[in-house]
């Protein structure tokens, strides 16, 4: 099943900027269970960045993310854990399987078939959800994750933070005094 959910309920998916330029709104792809808390959780996170100020300050008030929303309520396909593999980088299929799911030595998938089966077989076994930014190619499996995928869209809003600007230097009272200590 597949569900979209735009920024915009009607109109085009693209944005018009002060300077006239046109930017398409990023679009998120979460493989989602509605039968797994985690998923549950990372769902209603990614939906309080699209409706409430994001990120939180006290100081300054930000605007709620724009981006695009493809839920998936289904297992990846064999073509998609390839390139899921791909991009995380890493060589082992098991990533996507929670270990303490998986006592039997058929939970081991070799390739991305293998994996394919063993999630269609019993889906419970793969660690969801699985949050995609295929323009940035980042990858988000737990809230964590999934907030450095959100943090990379505010620095694409509201681009490079200036870190200098933000905190004001220190200024030491006076130089810390040491004493000279002759070891010979």
């Amino acid at each position: 099943m597949l569900v979209r959910l735009g920024a915009q309920a009607l109109g085009s998916v693209s944005k018009t900027f002060r300077h006239g330029s046109r930017r398409t709104l990023a679009t998120l792809t979460l493989f989602h269970n509605p039968n797994v808390p985690r998923s549950v959780k990372v769902l209603e996170q990614l939906e309080k960045a699209r409706t409430q100020p994001y990120p939180k300050s006290r100081k300054i008030e930000y605007p709620p993310l724009s981006f695009d929303l493809d839920i998936l309520e289904r297992s990846p396909t064999v073509d998609e854990f390839s390139e899921l593999i791909y991009l995380l980088n890493t060589t082992t299929y098991s990533d996507f399987l929670n270990q303490s799911m998986s006592p039997s030595y058929k939970a081991h998938p070799t390739n991305a078939q293998s994996l394919y089966d063993i999630v269609q077989e019993d889906p419970v076994i793969m660690r969801w959800p699985i949050l995609i930014n295929y323009k940035t190619q980042q990858i988000g499996r737990d809230p964590a994750e999934v907030a450095h995928v959100l943090k990379r869209l505010v620095v694409a809003r509201d681009g490079a933070p200036d870190l200098d600007a933000a905190v004001p230097p220190r200024r030491m009272a006076r130089p810390i005094s040491t004493a000279w200590v002759d070891y010979d």
